[in-house]
């Protein structure tokens, strides 16, 4: 059954191996459909490869995935960071410095993975690296509000570790001019949640009524 997963994901191109920032990242421009039929933008036989070495019980499960941090596919650096969090805090001092280089990786999706690792099983120090990760990650005007709301859920999982950025988190808009009405929901919802107070809501911008010709 294993195997037949494997080779219908395989067939069927299954973007879901993507998490929702970096889908809709490398969709900009194209569709979800055309993105996973591009081998060249969508490598998924690999990025499955790491996907399942991070949820595996492999023995050398930890090199393999120290070694996929350094891969050129982000999709691939993603579920190395993932499966070094899934492991918990063994794996994670084992990796440290590792994770603490993909804090400034350029792909979002995979600092913040790096973040919640270093901030759930990390060192203080590593926790005062992680904040200006998140603070930066945060805001849906600046970074999107896919991106926002992976950063928000982070910020939720972290708890009273990332008691320092409260004032800043409640200064920042709930709202991605460029994202649809659900996208932006979710990202007010998390606000509430996290900072315990209702934010006065931000009216989405209106369309001109086109003027009917007299």
């Amino acid at each position: 059954m294993r195997a037949a997963h494997r080779q219908h994901v395989l067939t069927v191109r299954d973007v879901g191996f993507l998490c929702e920032a970096e889908q809709h990242a490398r969709s900009t421009g194209t569709t979800m459909y055309e993105l996973g039929h591009d081998a060249q933008k969508y490598p998924l036989a690999e990025i499955l490869a790491m996907a399942d070495v991070a949820s595996s019980r492999q023995a050398d499960a930890l090199p393999r995935l120290r070694a996929g941090l350094k891969h050129g596919d982000t999709g691939v650096r993603y579920w190395a960071a993932t499966g070094l969090l899934i492991r918990g805090a063994p794996a994670v001092a084992a990796a440290r410095d590792d994770l603490q280089a993909a804090l400034q990786d350029s792909s979002p999706s995979v600092r913040l993975v790096a973040a919640w690792a270093l901030g759930q099983y990390g060192r203080p120090a590593d926790v005062e690296k992680v904040l200006p990760v998140l603070r930066d990650a945060a805001p849906p005007d600046k970074n999107g509000a896919y991106v926002s709301i992976f950063a928000w859920n982070v910020i939720d999982a972290l708890g009273a570790r990332t008691a320092p950025l409260r004032d800043v988190l409640r200064s920042m808009p709930a709202r991605d001019p460029a994202a649809v009405e659900r996208a932006n929901g979710y990202v007010a919802r998390l606000q509430e949640h996290i900072l315990g107070e209702r934010k006065p809501r931000e009216a989405p911008a209106k369309k001109r009524a086109a003027k009917k010709p007299r």
